[in-house]
């Protein structure tokens, strides 16, 4: 599989361009944003290093595939369990710095209030996307209650639990009843979408294809390691073609479309390191 993603990775890097040379302005900015912001928070941060040095144990337990990001994920089968500490998962697990940092900044670009998390891990890019300024709740779904434990920590630690609506379940059982609730109480659609669990090609499209309708008009739709497998690839493929999408942007360690009306159908594949070169 390790040698599938080397190749995976050059095949995309071999139509991927540098961030400052993208031209479509919504696109570039966000691409700009993600630069400017990809020390991270500060506050945050500090809790991920924290994190890293926990030598408490948690449950593993994985309802989907787990992440690319997991040498102890990748080693087990789905719904396995094992046990391992807090120190180790968040070493391995977590969203690097400029991935979390990048999603935060796409979130504010779009000023998006409400946000919909699907894999919570241990709560670091929940925070990032509950500290932006605009937002006014993250729901956040996570399978793993261990997890969600420690994640409940961190935001109390950070000072954001009241921005963040927490489920613990996974995704097909705590879904169905979520999407119901809040169409009975017409909460309306997510401004920001993001899908980083359950890394199978079928479960993706499923999910997808469930939440597209609670997708604001002008929202964004992230899913993360879409490279992760051959399936995940071909996944995010099928969905990348389907003709409602007006923007598509592969950044590799995550993908983002969207819906809106004022842009011309762009499909883009981006390196989002590096800096700005002068123009001579």
């Amino acid at each position: 599989m390790a040698s599938w993603r080397t190749g995976a990775w050059w095949r995309w890097r071999c139509e991927a361009v540098r961030w400052w040379r993208v031209q479509p302005p919504f696109a570039y900015g966000l691409l700009a944003r993600a630069f400017a912001n990809r020390h991270g928070h500060v506050e945050t941060e500090a809790e991920r290093r924290r994190l890293r040095r926990e030598s408490g144990a948690v449950q593993k337990h994985d309802a989907g595939a787990g992440s690319r990001r997991s040498s102890v994920q990748g080693s087990l089968s789905p719904g396995s369990q094992a046990s391992l500490t807090i120190g180790q998962l968040a070493r391995r697990s977590l969203k690097r710095t400029r991935h979390a940092a990048a999603l935060a900044a796409w979130a504010d670009a779009i000023q998006a209030k409400e946000v919909l998390e699907l894999g919570t891990c241990l709560g670091i890019t929940t925070a990032y996307l509950a500290k932006n300024p605009n937002t006014s709740r993250v729901v956040t779904i996570e399978s793993n209650a261990d997890r969600m434990g420690v994640a409940m920590d961190v935001w109390g630690r950070l000072g954001v639990a009241a921005a963040i609506d927490p489920h613990v379940g996974t995704f097909d059982a705590v879904l169905p009843g979520l999407l119901a609730e809040r169409e009975r109480t017409h909460a309306g659609t997510w401004d920001l979408i993001f899908i980083d669990g359950h890394h199978e090609g079928e479960a993706l499209l499923r999910y997808v294809k469930l939440l597209m309708p609670w997708l604001a008009p002008e929202g964004l739709l992230v899913c993360d390691d879409i490279h992760w497998s051959p399936d995940m690839e071909q996944a995010w493929d099928q969905i990348r073609n389907w003709t409602n999408w007006t923007m598509t942007l592969d950044v590799f360690e995550m993908a983002a479309a969207t819906q809106r009306r004022e842009l011309t159908r762009q499909d883009l594949k981006v390196v989002m390191r590096g800096h700005p070169r002068p123009v001579l």
